[in-house]
């Protein structure tokens, strides 16, 4: 026998699962499909006591996790600099409709506190506080999408609430 609950439940989670605002989050879930796969890897990376630019070159393979709602990216480069090894987990909030990414380094092996943001069309941002140099900082991830096998990742910081940006690492990538 059906009580008069779960009757409501079972209807609110059938309008849920096809109600038209629902079907925005679903998409959006999905923003990170287009990655999904090996990529050929090209980084420049500003290193602020050297005050240059230093280059890498590998591969960033990505892999879908529930669903699309998640993946992750798995970094490993190397150039004049060394070698970087590193993971991105990308996690999406369907209430907040917006990408949570974290980054870590086989470095130190600390993830870090995600940037939040969202994709707006091709482009997406996503933002976070730091301290740089003592001093509090944004740090804004900018990705670009050129084409189905090729995208951009620009991060860059700011000391000025987003008056003047610098850029640290930009990175192209290639579908292999």
């Amino acid at each position: 026998m059906t009580t008069p609950l779960l009757s409501f439940t079972i209807a609110l989670l059938a309008t849920t699962a096809v109600s038209p605002s629902n079907q925005n989050t679903t998409r959006a879930q999905h923003d990170f499909d287009y990655q999904f796969g090996t990529w050929n890897v090209h980084v420049r990376r500003f290193v602020p006591a050297e005050k240059r630019w230093v280059t890498y070159t590998g591969t960033h393979i990505v892999k879908p996790l529930w669903n699309g709602r998640a993946n992750i990216g798995v970094l490993e480069i190397r150039g004049s600099a060394g070698s970087i090894e590193a993971l991105q987990l990308r996690l999406y909030d369907p209430a907040a409709r917006q990408w949570k990414l974290s980054f870590a380094s086989s470095a130190d092996g600390e993830l870090q506190r995600p940037s939040v943001g969202r994709f707006y069309g091709k482009n997406a941002e996503f933002f976070n506080n730091a301290s740089i140099g003592g001093k509090p900082a944004i740090v804004r991830t900018e990705s670009t999408v050129a084409s189905a096998r090729k995208y951009c990742d620009v991060i860059a910081y700011s000391l000025d609430r987003g008056k003047r940006w610098t850029n640290v690492w930009i990175a192209n990538y290639d579908k292999q």
